[in-house]
């Protein structure tokens, strides 16, 4: 089994134009309940700097869309003081910092970047 996280349709056509597989499965978001539990299983391993409020989990949640992978990136920034303020997680922030962490790994993997990925 192969998992490929791809959310444009060029990068969709670009993944099976390299025909690594025979059966494409197209997983939809997952569930805001599942979402949270791996927010909380992320949260064990990156200590926030601050507890997370009911609010800014709330927000995290929401700006991840269903997405495993975005969440991840999100809880990855929590240890960093510039995603803080007076307490309270700069959600707009994190969201800004991870879509450009993703864009800096596709460019760093040889792809070039969506041009509708990028300024989200």
């Amino acid at each position: 089994m192969l998992a490929i996280d791809v959310e444009h349709l060029r990068d969709h056509a670009a993944v099976r134009a390299l025909h690594l597989s025979h059966l494409e499965v197209i997983v939809p978001p997952l569930p805001l309940s599942t979402m949270a539990t791996l927010l909380d299983a992320g949260l064990q391993r990156v200590i926030p700097l601050h507890a997370l409020r009911d609010e800014d989990r709330g927000r995290l949640l929401r700006l991840a869309q269903g997405n495993p992978s975005r969440l991840e990136r999100f809880i990855s920034l929590l240890g960093e003081a510039r995603f803080w303020h007076e307490g309270r997680v700069l959600a707009d922030s994190v969201a800004g910092a991870a879509l450009e962490l993703a864009v800096q790994r596709r460019i760093g993997d040889g792809a070039a970047p969506c041009p509708d990925a990028i300024g989200q």
